[in-house]
């Protein structure tokens, strides 16, 4: 019995303790060369943007380990890494998950930097979501 109270406790901890950037349950988990939201398939639908990151010079962020997180309220609902696929700076195609009901509600940016360590909260952009929503494209990002 004091194994299996060990274990649970451990368990347990290791889910408060893992942050939105971190692989595992409550997180994401790698879906061949990206990442994938856990419990992604509770959600009836999704709004996707494709997002570019820059800092208050316009300067382009975005490296390998770098994420960008979709949050509604404390709740991680898309997450995916930095890629430039070709076009010579990073982009980030995120799908946010959620409900037809929930359309209309704002979700959040976080980003986080791999090299620092650091979460950035976003204040601007935000995605409002909307069933099968599409903001921004590789061409026409969202800034």
């Amino acid at each position: 019995m004091k194994n299996i109270l060990i274990t649970a406790m451990m368990m347990v901890g290791f889910a408060f303790g893992q942050q939105w950037y971190e692989e595992g349950p409550g997180g994401w988990e790698a879906s061949g060369n990206g990442v994938i939201l856990n419990g992604y398939t509770a959600y009836s639908t999704s709004h996707s943007s494709t997002t570019r990151i820059s800092d208050s010079d316009g300067n382009s962020l975005g490296d390998a380990g770098d994420y960008l997180g979709l949050f509604n309220g404390d709740e991680l609902r898309g997450i995916v890494g930095a890629n430039d696929y070709g076009l010579g700076y990073p982009v980030f195609p995120v799908l946010a998950y959620g409900e037809p009901t929930e359309a209309g509600t704002v979700f959040t940016h976080k980003f986080y930097d791999a090299s620092s360590g650091v979460v950035y909260d976003i204040d601007s952009p935000t995605l409002t979501f909307e069933a099968d929503g599409q903001d921004g494209g590789f061409f026409n990002e969202v800034l």
